[in-house]
């Protein structure tokens, strides 16, 4: 009995149809933008029909952002970072979203002023989530010293900031007793995007990768419009100015069209982000990075300079806030004064060091054979040389590879270092050539250690072979050079390689 054997086709995942999907719903995102532009230059909005559109259009546009951004939190091939870099973002803007519908319900529905109310809170609330989301993309991911100096930048940066705004935008307002809730909570939103968008600028100094630069050049640019937007909202707020909330929504519509583009370019893209562990940094993009702490050092500065100069004093608040990053900048000038020390010893170590087996390189070895040469000779001590040579080495590489070679250059080396005492120095001096310095040791106590480095060396196995080694002895006796050193401990050297080869 025959039959029909029936398939049922697989639906699309959830990634897949957003990753289809994306990029229809960031172009009717900008059409609507673009809509209410339109109808609030050309036309003159209801004062009763506007608000719910305007916040119709917010709200819906945060859920837009919401639902890809959940999209891109599960998505595998942004890595644990990337997924929770995403899932923060989410979260900002549905904290967003409740704020708009909070908003929206005081001033049209109670008829009530919104600014102070609870949709402060989750509008506040949204600032430190972006910014933990920024902070937690894979290409924002720094060594420890690293991220701490980010965050110090950062700190320094929100300090100057408060600073400015304090005395330019909510001055003198600001030391009022009875405004001082306002006063914080308006400085808190341009502060708020201003840090943000100086995390977002510094990271994009850090990422050559196209997909991560301009998914953090939309986001970017959507956290600068949202901040402009809040910037002047704090102000017009703080000092009871009459403004038209219609421009602003622009501004915010704006600022959300831009992280929606920034979530559709991740999932349309195609490629993963770079790896954790893969910094690229381009030259020409560091200035900034490193000339955060000092703009903004500088714009404290001009700060405290105005409030002199208008006041003839500074007040306390403004001194506080200078001694605060005064501070800051001197512990930044600290940490970077012993990175510097750090980066110049690690130059210096691998200026002196052969990069293959970790001993002295040339250039080093004889730069000390040169100073213990001259010692030698003004303080009437000896001074020996030990020229030492795998025998063997061209054809175990030949045989098994470069790169089993280099695994038996620095096991010798391991040995040789282990076989000398730690006053003496050891070099590679060429190809699988190493050459020893022995202060303050005759011929003979020289031959003792050579007996010593090849009992070490006949005991290790490589690949199943056993390598020996030939060493050439010199003593500085009545040689006039250092380099009529190194000849004679060349010549014995090859001298006992020959009779080896005779012998076997």
């Amino acid at each position: 009995m025959g039959g029909k054997l029936e398939t049922k086709a697989e639906l699309p995942s959830v990634g897949s149809f957003l990753r289809t999907t994306s990029g229809r719903l960031a172009g009717i995102t900008f059409f609507l933008t673009l809509f209410y532009t339109l109808w609030v230059f050309g036309f003159t909005p209801s004062e009763s029909f506007e608000p719910f559109v305007s916040s119709s259009l917010l709200v819906a546009s945060y859920i837009v952002f919401v639902i890809l951004a959940i999209g891109l939190s599960r998505d595998e091939r942004l890595g644990s970072r990337g997924r929770q870099g995403w899932l923060f973002l989410a979260l900002a803007n549905l904290s967003t979203a409740i704020a708009e519908v909070i908003w929206f319900y005081y001033e049209s529905i109670l008829n009530q002023d919104a600014f102070v109310s609870a949709g402060d809170v989750f509008f506040l609330l949204s600032y430190p989530l972006i910014l933990a989301g920024v902070m937690r993309f894979p290409y924002a991911s720094r060594t420890r010293e690293e991220r701490t100096t980010l965050y110090l930048d950062l700190t320094i940066v929100a300090t100057a900031s408060f600073m400015a705004l304090s005395y330019f935008v909510l001055s003198p307002e600001y030391f009022t007793p009875d405004e001082a809730m306002e006063a914080v909570i308006g400085i808190s939103y341009p502060v708020g995007g201003v840090l943000i968008l100086t995390a977002v600028m510094a990271l994009l100094q850090s990422s050559a990768e196209k997909a991560t630069w301009w998914t953090l050049f939309f986001l970017g640019s959507g956290i600068f419009s949202n901040a402009l937007a809040d910037g002047f909202m704090a102000y017009f707020e703080v000092h009871d100015v009459v403004y038209d909330l219609t421009r602003l929504n622009i501004l915010w519509m704006t600022g959300s069209l831009f992280m929606i583009v920034a979530a559709a370019w991740q999932h349309t893209v195609g490629e993963p982000l770079p790896p954790v562990t893969v910094r690229q940094e381009i030259s020409s993009r560091r200035y900034f990075r490193q000339s955060l702490p000092y703009a903004a050092t500088l714009t404290g500065i001009a700060v405290l300079f105005l409030a002199v100069r208008q006041r003839g004093a500074a007040s306390i608040e403004i001194l506080t806030e200078a001694g605060v990053l005064i501070s800051l900048v001197l512990l930044r000038q600290h940490r970077t004064i012993r990175e510097n020390v750090r980066l110049y010893k690690d130059m210096e170590r691998l200026a002196i060091t052969d990069s293959l087996t970790g001993v002295y390189n040339r250039h080093f070895a004889n730069e000390t054979l040169r100073l213990q040469f001259w010692r030698s000779k003004r303080y009437s001590v000896p001074l020996s040389i030990l020229m030492i040579d795998v025998n063997g080495f061209k054809q175990f590489n030949d045989r098994f590879g470069h790169l089993k070679g280099d695994e038996v250059l620095r096991s010798i080396a391991q040995a040789l270092v282990s076989s000398v005492r730690s006053s003496d120095l050891l070099g590679r001096f060429g190809g699988d050539e190493f050459i020893a310095i022995l202060p303050e040791t005759d011929y003979n106590g020289a031959a003792i250690v050579a007996e010593k480095i090849c009992r070490s060396i006949a005991l290790k196995e490589f690949q199943g072979y056993k390598l020996g080694v030939s060493i050439g002895i010199s003593s500085i006796d009545n040689k006039p050079t250092q380099n009529q050193m190194l000849e004679d401990a060349d010549r014995d050297l090859y001298r006992k390689k020959d009779q080896k080869q005779r012998k076997y």
